[in-house]
């Protein structure tokens, strides 16, 4: 079973990419029962997301993990298992702290050997 993370999925731009993710993975899983997906929402806010999404995920397989790309701490089990992940970062960072929050990513998903990791620049 796969495993797709959405960083920041209660988020301006994020939140949208969570929404296309549901909306797709219920069809896909709906015809495949073998290509079974999980998907993982990262926010800083999980009982706000919760709410804005409640109902777009019947019969998927949903996990809701507290945490934040800013956020070093969260990473390691935010990114546990992880194949497939987006991130977008808060656009409020200071250049410096883009490349900082970046790296750290970086570091973090490699070391949980994430095969795939999408943003909003690529």
């Amino acid at each position: 079973m796969a495993v797709v993370a959405v960083f920041g999925a209660g988020g301006n731009v994020a939140s949208h990419v969570t929404r296309a993710v549901l909306s797709r993975l219920s069809s896909d899983n709906t015809r495949d029962q073998s290509r079974q997906t999980t998907v993982r929402l990262v926010t800083r806010d999980p009982d706000a997301l919760k709410e804005s999404i409640e109902g777009s995920f019947a019969g998927l397989d949903v996990q809701i993990y507290t945490g934040s790309v800013t956020d070093g701490e969260s990473l390691p089990a935010a990114l546990q298992g992880v194949d497939r992940v987006f991130f977008c970062m808060p656009q409020c960072l200071s250049s410096a702290d883009m490349i900082k929050v970046s790296n750290q990513f970086t570091v973090a998903a490699k070391a949980a050997d994430v095969k795939v990791v999408r943003s909003p620049a690529e």
